[in-house]
């Protein structure tokens, strides 16, 4: 009867797909393509993936469950969820806080009464924003590299010594065993074991018929079995026993579940709007700036688009779920190789289905540019997301847009940087935060509802596609033919001016034949040349493709390919000559191409322009393990000996990028 039931539910699952499948049957087959070159590329053995958009649904598996027998994965098959557990314990949280069961700011020994108390009080609130002081593992492999079956309590024994990491409250630090005191809450709240409840209250309810703990002895239908790579080939991952961490990372599931679980949420199936918008709202620091965190999901937006996510890694695990309330849109995805990247794949099927390609960054030639480019980026990303969710601007008083425009203004004045080490990000980062009143939220979220005012749902949709440039384009037009019926202030006129004329110099290099340029390992470096150098000549601002020239040098280069490699590097060099990444990987190929005098001087190049990136000591040390580890030991023994030499001919640089 059980085995009849589950196929009826895949069987209903399945033919939802039906009435919307020729409307987006073209975005899946190109998505299936994509996943099927991942697979070959990148060495993956079993995915599942599902999505849900309005009245679409589809889902399938790729590759097998279990490599050794030949399992397919299918959209049945049951992953560890890793740390998507997280949002799962934060919603049976709420749901007591709901019923009146759990005080979110009360302490957490209220609850769990045999967890010693601290240095200051840890409320439950707290620790769903990741704000209790509760640090994460300490030796990973000794606490978590274990197989013995252990209770609630055990699992808490673990830290419940340990002194907080720094005042709750007052920083964000991600923690498991924080998590794992909110599992504890749980079950003193109720008097249920955490399965139990769960299962009666959030996975019940929201129909996850096949999400459960995932115990490593019992048997478990459609269990998938985990890989990792070692030595470039593929392993069974270690076995470990994930009930040190149940609420934290201790649940396995389905693919299709998950959408089930995000969507069901944004349905009101277990809790009220009041407290979805809470458990979706970033939690503020008293320094003013938001963590990016709410209660037990990520907080972001994808071109414009308010998003809830979040991701999971452990040991024969990767997954990644990903929720769009405002357009009902839901992707989750589940890997079982330890290396994999379900969050890309994620991002590609929502660039298929909503047909808008991963919009690059902007290659501007100086850093005044930049900040300018960057806050109408965060604008246009911050505010539309903010009027995507509440279909309202931040803010209709016009001081406080007068201040907010007032910020976006004057990143083009022309103020020097405070010092060589300030960067363009680290400049607007407070205009995205509360310690300027979510300056660029406002001023985004405003534009958005004034052309939402003045234009069709089909027109305001594309402007998602289109960018930044576009939203502020057609902002400026539309600002002109109202007038004086709109109460905010205008850009100021260099700042309009700039808006205008890269809006066309974007639209001719971000056209149509560039977006579907492919930058890998066996593109024609002098073809892309010829397709790209014309087309980004001349121009002002442009798309900065740097990472796919990087991707595909090293691809090229390990594949054993010199000579595309070095194709690729100084292709990527002739259009970015200001860019920290291409003189960073032209730095690096010269280097390992025994060329260190030039290949220095232009990672120290690189490193005066971005202290964090390819000319980092950590990026160079990774560089130098992963060639390592497929073969090219001297190539990894010359990235180490340029790292030492950038720490001794650039101290100034080694206190940022070994901070």
């Amino acid at each position: 009867m059980r085995k009849q039931r589950f196929a009826r539910v895949i069987t209903l699952w399945l033919l939802l797909v039906t009435p919307a499948l020729a409307q987006y049957g073209p975005a899946i087959a190109r998505f299936e393509a994509f996943v099927q070159e991942q697979l070959q590329q990148e060495n993956l053995v079993g995915l599942s993936v599902a999505v849900t958009y309005g009245d679409f649904h589809w889902a399938k598996g790729f590759g097998y469950a279990d490599l050794e027998n030949k399992v397919p994965a299918k959209p049945e098959s049951r992953y560890r969820m890793a740390s998507i557990s997280k949002p799962m314990t934060a919603v049976g949280i709420l749901v007591l806080a709901q019923q009146g069961k759990i005080d979110l700011d009360a302490e957490v020994q209220t609850y769990v009464p045999y967890f010693p108390r601290k240095r200051w009080p840890v409320t439950i609130r707290q620790l769903l924003g990741h704000l209790g002081g509760i640090s994460h593992y300490r030796n990973y492999d000794r606490e978590a590299g274990t197989t013995r079956q252990m209770t609630t309590r055990e699992a808490i024994a673990i830290f419940a010594d340990w002194p907080l990491l720094h005042q709750p409250g007052t920083r964000y630090q991600y923690t498991t065993y924080g998590y794992n005191l909110l599992g504890a809450a749980i079950e003193g709240a109720t008097g249920q074991s955490y399965e139990q409840f769960m299962r009666e209250n959030v996975w019940g309810p929201l129909g996850m018929q096949h999400t459960g703990i995932d115990f490593l002895f019992k048997l478990i239908p459609d269990r998938v079995h985990g890989y990792r790579k070692v030595n470039g080939g593929i392993q069974n991952t270690r076995p470990v026993n994930t009930s040190l961490k149940i609420p934290g990372g201790g649940t396995r599931s389905t693919v299709t579940d998950m959408v089930r679980f995000a969507r069901g949420l944004s349905a009101g199936k277990v809790l009220s709007p009041a407290y979805v918008d809470s458990m979706w709202t970033p939690m503020v620091l008293p320094s003013g700036y938001h963590t990016g965190y709410g209660m037990g999901w990520a907080i972001g937006d994808i071109n414009g688009h308010f998003t809830v996510s979040h991701g999971g890694a452990q040991e024969g695990t990767r997954t990644f779920l990903l929720h769009f309330p405002a357009i009902d849109l839901t992707v989750a995805v589940a890997s079982n190789l330890e290396e994999s990247n379900p969050r890309q794949v994620a991002y590609r099927l929502v660039q298929e289905i909503l047909d808008e390609p991963a919009l690059p960054p902007a290659y501007t030639r100086n850093d005044a540019d930049q900040l300018i480019y960057l806050g109408l980026l965060y604008a246009f990303r911050d505010g539309f997301a903010y009027f995507d969710r509440h279909k309202q601007p931040r803010s209709t008083d016009p001081g406080e847009l007068q201040a907010a425009f007032a910020f976006l203004n004057d990143l083009a004045s022309d103020e020097p940087f405070e010092s060589p080490a300030e960067t363009p990000e680290q400049r607007v980062r407070p205009g995205r935060h509360p310690v300027s009143g979510w300056a660029l939220a406002k001023v985004g979220s405003y534009v958005a509802a004034l052309l939402a005012q003045q234009s069709d749902a089909a027109t305001l949709d594309a402007l998602h596609r289109a960018g930044p440039l576009a939203f502020f384009a057609r902002y400026l037009e539309t600002r002109q033919s109202v007038g004086a019926q709109t109460p905010a202030p205008g850009l100021v006129p260099a700042l309009a001016e700039k808006i205008r004329r890269w809006h066309k110099d974007w639209q001719a290099a971000w056209n149509r034949e560039v977006q579907q340029a492919k930058i890998t390992a066996d593109a024609d470096p002098a073809a892309l040349a010829a397709l790209l150098q014309p087309a980004f000549s001349g121009r002002t601002i442009y798309p900065d493709l740097t990472g796919d020239f990087s991707r595909a040098a090293r691809a090229a280069f390990l594949q054993g390919d010199t000579l595309r490699a070095g194709n690729f590097v100084e292709l990527a060099y002739a259009l970015y000559p200001e860019s920290a990444v291409a003189n960073g990987e032209l730095g690096l190929f010269n280097v390992v191409q025994g060329e260190p005098d030039q290949g220095l001087a232009l990672l120290r190049q690189s490193l005066q322009r971005d202290g964090r990136g390819v000319a980092s000591a950590g990026r160079l040390n990774r560089a130098a393990y992963r060639f390592a580890a497929v073969g090219k030991a001297d190539a990894g023994i010359q990235l180490l000996q340029a790292a030492v030499a950038l720490v001794v001919t650039a101290p100034d640089q080694a206190k940022i990028w070994l901070a």
